[in-house]
């Protein structure tokens, strides 16, 4: 795999003219360019929201998607109004079918709204969502945990089905056209952050390490894992796309991703938790007392235990 070189964010294009999204996210109605800076605008305002609420609390879950969120979907916005190759830089992807381009971004954004309470409610809620969603406060999962296991709902759960429902839209076949060329190039834009969002995760003591081989490495294989997961997402969305036209079966087909795709959080989570739990188990490092849960998130298990059945921290532990 190609090293790409790692620049640090450059700032986006303005956007177009219209009503910015307030007073919260909504649904986004419109599959061009505009839908693109719409969707940006949204993402900006779940930030937002996370950071009126409080300002210090940095491990908010949903928040560390966000974040990876916007500064990839910024990166598209770009390219989507680049007025031809002269206003691109030198390592940025040269797409071929701008609409396609823009209406999978959008669908793609749409879902990741639906999943956290805005627009319609969908058929069912997603385990995958549901889970990040009721540990987004829990201290012992690190920022990047929640930042994977966002992508990993994102990518292994909703993207098949936004390419089946861009293609819908455009009334296009899947493999149409440079479609799949197109899809491929994303991937381009993940390599040239990969760096950047590993580092905005990372404790001090790991970015020391970044200069050395093993952050090549680390980078490497993050790229890796995204260009095998929507690879999968792509051979996913053919399938679906032979009945996309039958509710029944997608979804039969969402429920059946969603299980798998849940699993694979809940053990990053338990893995992420295991070194805390077992400090403050044997008080050697009790964490600070859990927060309360904002707005009916963040859900707890049997009474005095946590969703992981971790025990409370004794009062005046040491």
């Amino acid at each position: 795999m190609e090293t790409m070189t790692v620049r640090p964010p450059e700032t986006s294009p303005p956007l177009p003219s219209s009503d910015p999204i307030a007073p919260g996210p909504r649904l986004i109605d419109r599959y061009d360019a505009e839908g693109v800076a719409q969707v940006v605008r949204a993402l900006e305002a779940i930030q937002n929201d996370a950071d009126q609420r409080d300002p210090l609390y940095e491990n908010d879950g949903v928040a560390c998607f966000d974040y990876l969120y916007t500064v990839i979907t910024k990166h598209v916005l770009r390219c989507v109004h680049a007025r031809g190759a002269e206003q691109l830089a030198e390592d940025d992807p040269r797409f071929q079918d701008l609409k396609f381009l823009a209406c999978l971004d959008v669908a793609f954004a749409n879902r990741y709204l639906t999943a956290l309470g805005f627009g319609e409610a969908p058929d069912f809620q997603p385990s995958c969502w549901q889970t990040l969603i009721d540990h987004r406060e829990t201290r012992d999962i690190s920022p990047l945990i929640f930042a994977i296991a966002g992508v990993n709902a994102h990518v292994n759960f909703d993207l098949p089905f936004a390419l089946v429902k861009a293609c819908s839209v455009l009334a296009s076949e899947l493999d149409a056209g440079t479609n799949h060329e197109d899809y491929q190039l994303i991937n381009q834009i993940f390599a040239i952050h990969m760096q950047q969002l590993r580092q905005h995760f990372e404790s001090r003591f790991g970015r020391g390490f970044d200069r050395a081989f093993v952050s090549t490495v680390e980078n490497m294989l993050g790229d890796l894992v995204v260009v095998v997961a929507r690879d999968l997402a792509w051979m996913k969305a053919k399938k679906m796309w032979k009945f996309h036209g039958n509710d029944a079966k997608m979804l039969r087909a969402a429920k059946s991703r969603d299980r798998w795709v849940s699993r694979v959080n809940n053990c990053l989570f338990q893995l992420d938790r295991l070194p805390a739990v077992a400090f403050r188990g044997l008080h050697l490092c009790p964490g600070p007392p859990r927060r309360a849960a904002k707005r009916g998130l963040g859900r707890t298990g049997w009474a005095g235990h946590d969703a992981y059945g971790a025990p409370p921290v004794p009062t005046g532990a040491t």
